[in-house]
């Protein structure tokens, strides 16, 4: 438990850390995490070349699983938790991040679900906090073609806002997803006020 609560407030955390932060055993610590992976609730990086560990966030509305309580909770931990340890976010302050996170809300999707169809006006920024969706367009003999798959951490939405225009491809929840979604007049508000995330945003556009 103290293992994967300390991980969850963290963006991601290298192996030294996580033992002074623990006060465990090094080999104990191993032992621990690798189970954790194997079981898809932590994620090793690379990073600067180095390995380093994350909490991946799990769908909170599945209850098919064998953790214990407070292990299930630590790994559910609030959007707050969640929006630390995204890039987007990297700049801001615990008091803004908190601030933030009051205008995005939770919604879950079931597998199939469509959240965004091809040619429909973006009204709201979205951010994947569990589970995968489809990215597929419209061809013009009426076929869908696939185009990627985005999952926990990945967002969409952004193009449609900051263009204007309508969204160019259809959204379909591929698993079950829990998703944080944040209408646009208060997405407009969040880059005037923190130029940081219209810099990362803008940056994803430019790929």
């Amino acid at each position: 438990k103290k293992l994967i609560t300390y991980l969850s407030r963290q963006r991601y955390a290298r192996i030294d850390e996580i033992n002074q932060a623990i006060e465990m055993d090094h080999s104990q610590t191993l032992k621990i995490l690798s189970a954790l992976k194997n079981d898809g609730y932590v994620h090793e990086v690379l990073v600067d070349g180095e390995i380093v560990y994350r909490v991946k966030f799990v769908d909170t509305t599945n209850k098919n699983n064998n953790l214990p309580r407070e292990l299930w909770n630590a790994l559910s931990l609030d959007s707050v938790a969640f929006l630390r340890q995204l890039p987007l976010f990297k700049n801001l302050t615990e008091a803004d991040l908190g601030f933030i996170s009051q205008h995005f809300k939770q919604e879950h999707y079931a597998r199939n679900d469509v959240i965004m169809r091809q040619g429909d006006l973006t009204n709201s920024f979205f951010i994947i906090k569990s589970g995968v969706v489809a990215v597929s367009n419209l061809s013009s003999s009426g076929v869908y073609n696939l185009i990627r798959y985005l999952e926990q951490g990945d967002f969409f939405g952004e193009s449609g806002l900051l263009t204007g225009q309508s969204a160019s491809a259809t959204i379909i929840a591929f698993t079950p997803v829990d998703l944080l979604i944040i209408n646009k007049d208060d997405f407009y508000t969040m880059l005037t006020k923190h130029v940081g995330i219209a810099i990362e945003l803008a940056r994803t556009l430019a790929y």
